[in-house]
């Protein structure tokens, strides 16, 4: 029997009312069946069924929506922490390599989701516009020019973090893809 067979019957068994019908119910959890219940209204479940299977039914429609909800939430922080190894790939890779103008055309500082992590980058843009080397002390010193000290360690992890320079526009790239 075919997947588009099988919902025919099952459609079928559901309109008719039939006690097979709770088939349908115990066959829902299957993942290929799971979106079928998303187009039925909610009120013809609870004619067609006893109040024990609607009441089934609805424990399963509620569980999906919290399952739902739980993936966005999971997809978000996926996100965010994609992002944020992005961001430091690229303030990594620019302390390491020399070729950074391609780097200022593609990002901005508002592109960085953490303020620390946005004044790194304007005082390495401000650093390179000089003509100075970005370097620990070079960026150092030029955010203590600008007013936003920062610890020497943080500057010294992030070159210590040795992600590959020669992919500095990819990171580029996907920090600004994630700052949408």
């Amino acid at each position: 029997m075919t997947k588009d067979e099988q919902l025919e019957m099952d459609h079928a068994l559901f309109e008719a009312g039939l006690e097979e019908g709770y088939a349908l119910a115990i066959r829902i959890h299957n993942e290929k069946l799971a979106d079928y219940f998303d187009g039925i209204d909610a009120d013809g479940i609870f004619e067609k069924f006893s109040a024990r299977q609607a009441l089934d039914i609805e424990l399963f429609c509620e569980s999906k929506k919290r399952i739902k909800e739980k993936t966005r939430k999971m997809q978000k922080y996926n996100d965010f922490e994609k992002r944020e190894r992005a961001e430091y790939s690229l303030l990594s890779a620019m302390m390491i390599n020399k070729d950074v103008d391609e780097v200022f055309k593609i990002v901005e500082p508002s592109n960085f989701s953490k303020t620390t992590y946005s004044e790194i980058f304007k005082a390495m843009r401000n650093v390179h516009e000089n003509g100075l080397d970005i370097e620990p002390l070079t960026v150092l010193d030029e955010m203590e020019k600008c007013g936003y000290p920062i610890s020497y360690h943080l500057l010294y992890k992030i070159v210590q973090s040795g992600y590959d320079s020669k992919n500095i526009n990819t990171y580029a790239h996907m920090v600004k893809f994630y700052s949408r």
